[in-house]
Formats: C-alpha cells, structure tokens, sequence
C-alpha cells in the first residue's frame, strides 16, 4: 500500500496542471520502487516523468533524459509486458531518436494493449504531426478528450500541430493557452 500511495503521489505530481512538479514526481516514483521494485506501473510512470523532464518544459538535457525514460520503461515492460504505458514512453523516446518505425510500432502496440488509454492516442496524434501527417494527427488529437490535454506540455504540442497544419495563426495558437483543446476540435 504504502508504494501505490507514493504512485499516486507521483502521478498527481506528474499530470498536475498548469505545471507538472516533476521533481517531486520523479521523486515519489522512485520512493515506490524503493518500497516495492517489483512495482512495474512505477517503472512506467518513472519513464513518463523523465520524458517530461526532457521537455521544453522539463530543463533536462534530452538525451539523457530519455535514456532514463527507454530504461525505466524497459525494466516496467521486463516486469509487466503487457503495460501500455510503458509503450507510450518508448515511443516518446523513439520519436526523439527520428526513428519512426520505432516509434509507430510503440504506439500500436500500446493501443492494442489499452484502446482507451488517452494518452497513447494523444501521443500518436503529435507523432502523425511529427510526419507532416495533419489531417491524419488531428482526426486523432479529436479523440483526446480535452481533460488529457489541459497541462501545459500537452496544450503546447496541441497547438504546435495546429499551428503547423494551418488550422491555427501563432497568434491563434498562443490563444490556445487560455481555452484548452478549442483550436483542435475547431474545424
């Protein structure tokens, strides 16, 4: 109990808006894995986190960042293969290293595994951005609903594809900020 109770932390830290704590959540997950290795969810989320981390938003240095994220996702899939979270954070990373079969076969497989699991679908909406795939990324991103997509370093990517798909000018864009998901499902 005491190691979900520290996940839970974790997570609440991780998905808080407008801002992620993500020192504190990499911090409670590794507090979790601490009290239970076995844990995998927490290798997951851990993967998660230090994605974030090597964001925009995150001051990490990427590469090393998403080192982090491949071995805790890799140590969760060790544990539990059929964690769909886990792909997610692989194919974060995958997208990271412009290897984009990687990176689609992650999100399939993390779909597959969890179909309503929001956070893969988001993911492969900006992924498809990514490929210069608008329509396709924002058929997708449509998906997403809007509570996935209100903290901050979603919002961003959400208006980056809208942006770059001439849905949106970039002051339409910074706008986004204000109304979550509404530049989006405008179409």
């Amino acid at each position: 109990p005491e190691a979900y109770e520290d996940y839970l932390r974790a997570r609440f830290a991780l998905n808080r808006s407008p801002t992620p704590s993500l020192d504190d959540s990499v911090r409670y997950f590794e507090a979790a894995i601490a009290r239970d290795s076995m844990f995998a969810p927490a290798y997951s989320g851990l993967g998660a986190a230090y994605m974030a981390m090597g964001s925009a938003f995150g001051g990490a240095l990427p590469a090393s960042a998403r080192a982090n994220a491949i071995r805790s996702a890799e140590k969760a899939l060790e544990l539990d293969s059929g964690l769909a979270e886990a792909h997610v954070v692989l194919g974060q990373a995958s997208v990271g290293q412009w290897q984009w079969d990687v990176a689609e076969a992650s999100y399939r497989r993390a779909i597959d595994l969890n179909p309503n699991n929001t956070m893969a679908r988001f993911r492969v909406g900006v992924y498809r951005a990514w490929q210069c795939r608008f329509e396709d990324a924002l058929a997708v991103l449509k998906t997403v609903p809007s509570e996935v997509t209100s903290g901050r370093i979603c919002r961003t990517s959400s208006a980056r594809v809208s942006w770059a798909s001439g849905l949106a000018t970039f002051s339409g864009a910074r706008s986004y900020r204000m109304r979550p998901y509404s530049i989006i499902v405008a179409s």
